[in-house]
């Protein structure tokens, strides 16, 4: 198999395992934020946090307890939206 497509694997794994992590924070109550920017390809970052100058750091996931909680607006029903097809 080609390296790129491990890569590419490794990097789609390492996303949804993020996305994961959010939605599992925000049914605990919890604020949740994904960040990549400059920090991720920092070399003095890297080397601290125990990589190698060539590993990619697909993001920082910041967690904690929101300054307030704002309620989701009312989500309509999918019975306006849903064509139910019958044989």
């Amino acid at each position: 198999m080609e390296s790129r497509i491990i890569e590419t694997e490794n990097l789609s794994a390492a996303s949804a395992a993020c996305q994961n992590i959010l939605l599992a924070a925000h049914a605990l109550g919890l604020g949740g934020m994904w960040r990549t920017g400059e920090w991720a390809s920092d070399p003095s970052v890297k080397e601290f946090l125990g990589f190698a100058s060539d590993q990619y750091i697909a993001g920082f996931l910041y967690i904690g307890q929101p300054e307030l909680l704002v309620e989701s607006p009312p989500r309509p029903g999918f019975e306006d939206r849903t064509v139910w097809m019958n044989d």
